[in-house]
């Protein structure tokens, strides 16, 4: 199962004897690689900001905002998951995503102090749950219904508990899915709303100038930038809402954390380096 503590490794095939299209697909997980072990790097060195004697308020603030970081190198990793898994045709699967929600509770809960990484963090979660809630749709639209793979007359012993086994399968699958749709849909609007209250044009014009400065006002652009292997810049569209994409995201969450490290006084230095 992939996730944030099970960034697997990629086959031994070198580059040269792949085909472009599998080239791809490795360059990709070399990506989901990457990211997942730099979100488990900072994810710990957030950890030792607070487990050191006589803790101070600064460390306090490192210790989130690096935390923050990690969870934008996992959105990363599992952007680059799920690239790879488009490429070959394969159907989309929200495992690696949910696997992130226990962790962002943590940071979320422990951002709580400083209102605006607090909202960050809930979009973030509203992020999440909408890839979570997408990969669910598709996994839903091609998951057969129960008893679909019908019992041919007189099968063996073998194809009978086979077709039984996968149906209930199919069963079990669906029932997930239709229990877990509406919940990542409620929670993702309920984060939503609540995120973009905390930063708001309004919030983003007064207390963070740099990152209101570097929107796109290219709106003919929006939803048209192809994603490329190792290439996460650039702008973002504001007001943020579901229509920015998950690396877009990531660099506004990038360029905010950095805006308030400086207002705050914080020698923070970022891995992502967006």
């Amino acid at each position: 199962m992939t996730g944030v503590e099970d960034i697997t490794q990629t086959d031994s095939v070198t580059a040269a004897k792949l085909s472009p299209r599998n080239g791809d697909r490795r360059a990709w997980r070399d990506e989901y690689q990457k990211y997942g072990n730099l979100g488990r790097e900072l994810k710990h060195a957030a950890e030792r900001h607070t487990a050191k004697d006589n803790t101070t308020a600064v460390d306090e603030k490192l210790a989130v905002a690096t935390a923050i970081e990690a969870i934008l190198c996992f959105i990363l990793a599992f952007v680059a998951d799920d690239q790879s898994k488009i490429l070959p045709g394969q159907v989309g699967d929200s495992s690696s995503w949910l696997s992130i929600l226990a962790y962002w509770r943590v940071v979320r809960k422990n951002s709580t102090s400083y209102r605006r990484l607090y909202s960050l963090c809930s979009i973030l979660g509203a992020v999440s749950y909408d890839a979570i809630h997408s990969l669910d749709l598709e996994r839903l639209a091609v998951t057969p219904l129960p008893g679909e793979y019908a019992i041919a007359p007189a099968p063996s012993t073998d194809e009978s508990n086979a077709v039984k086994s996968e149906n209930k399968r199919n069963r079990r699958e669906i029932q997930e899915l239709k229990n877990r749709l509406p919940e990542c849909y409620k929670e993702s609007q309920r984060l939503w709303l609540e995120g973009l209250r905390g930063l708001s044009e309004e919030v983003l014009t007064r207390e963070f100038p740099n990152t209101w400065s570097q929107r796109s006002k290219n709106f003919s652009e929006q939803g048209r930038q192809r994603l490329k292997v190792g290439d996460y810049s650039g702008e973002y569209f504001l007001p943020l809402g579901r229509t920015n994409s998950p690396v877009e995201i990531v660099r506004f969450g990038y360029t905010v954390l950095k805006e308030w490290c400086t207002n705050e006084g914080v020698g923070w230095n970022g891995r992502l380096a967006l």
